[in-house]
């Protein structure tokens, strides 16, 4: 959308010349759902009540949309894999704690050591938590991967390779080729 707020006249004129970037169309979008789908069904009141829509013939088709989501999907390997590497990594932590508590009467400055071991420690144990939590979904989802940021998301083939991406299925009026469901 935001590329043709510069190329697009149609777009240009409706805008009035403004060129809002992607965070802000997207903050619209999900500030306005509500509307948008209400103005939707308007409009296709008006195409149908204006003869535009006959309802009789629609064809459907339907058209990857990328999603909203990083290409780093979720997979029950990768969560397994990371949550082994967090396990690790917190024993070593961990003994490190037990080895600072037994050297700390001898410095300052390995309390500090301390302090930092244990926000070190907090911080992976509520990263796997988070993980095991993705790991949970992944398997009710009965999916092979899981997007972090948009879990509707699902891996297709793509011209730029695999990436999220949705299905969406649209329905044009075989009269005027109006787009009367989607």
């Amino acid at each position: 959308m935001e590329n043709e707020t510069y190329r697009n006249i149609e777009v240009i004129w409706l805008l009035g010349g403004l060129k809002p970037d992607h965070w802000t169309i997207c903050k619209f979008r999900r500030e306005n759902d509500g509307l948008i789908r209400a103005v939707a069904i308007e409009f296709r009141k008006f195409l149908k009540g204006n003869g535009y829509i006959e309802g009789k013939t629609v064809v459907f088709d339907g058209s990857k949309m990328k999603a909203y989501a990083g290409r780093d999907l979720y997979s029950e390997k990768k969560l397994k894999s990371r949550i082994e590497n967090i396990e690790h990594t917190l024993q070593k932590y961990l003994d490190n704690v037990e080895e600072t508590n037994e050297l700390e009467d001898r410095l300052e400055q390995e309390s500090q050591d301390k302090d930092d071991l244990i926000k070190k420690i907090k911080k992976l144990e509520d990263e796997k938590d988070k993980l095991e939590e993705f790991k949970k979904q992944l398997k009710e989802s009965g999916k092979r991967y899981l997007s972090p940021t948009d879990p509707d998301a699902n891996l297709m083939k793509s011209r730029d390779g695999k990436m999220p991406c949705y299905n969406a299925q649209t329905g044009v009026d075989a009269k005027h080729h109006m787009i009367a469901i989607a």
